[in-house]
């Protein structure tokens, strides 16, 4: 069953780059910067970690940018950068689903809006981003 779901989902994210125009949710267009402030507020840790691991961690936070174009993703986080092609599979009221393309496959991600915030699940957590000014 797990693998007909997946094979589902790919197939899902494979129709979405197969025929332009490509769909766009202006929501998600612009930069966004790591929230650390309200990701931290928010983060639950399965063990809780030493001062130290903790200290060290939250100062990952806040650090990462995306970019979004009507058809890529641009990511920047202590001077490495990278950038994905990206279509829009669907969209609601609250979030958006986009797959990413690599050089071998797909992957599905849904974002959520929330006024001038965005966020996305990380692991069991959530990853808030707030829009950059410009």
């Amino acid at each position: 069953m797990r693998g007909l779901a997946a094979g589902a989902l790919s197939a899902v994210a494979s129709a979405a780059f197969a025929d332009p125009p490509a769909r766009v949710d202006s929501r998600l267009l612009g930069t966004w910067r790591s929230d650390k402030e309200r990701t931290t507020k928010f983060w639950r840790y399965t063990e809780e970690p030493d001062p130290r691991q903790r200290r060290q961690f939250e100062n990952l936070l806040g650090k990462l940018t995306r970019r979004y174009t009507q058809t890529h993703s641009y990511g920047e986080f202590e001077g490495e950068s990278w950038s994905d092609e990206y279509r829009v599979v669907d969209s609601d009221i609250r979030s958006v689903v986009v797959a990413y393309r690599d050089d071998k496959d797909y992957t599905l991600q849904q974002i959520f809006f929330e006024k001038d915030s965005i966020y996305l699940v990380a692991g069991y957590n959530l990853e808030f981003f707030r829009r950059a000014r410009p």
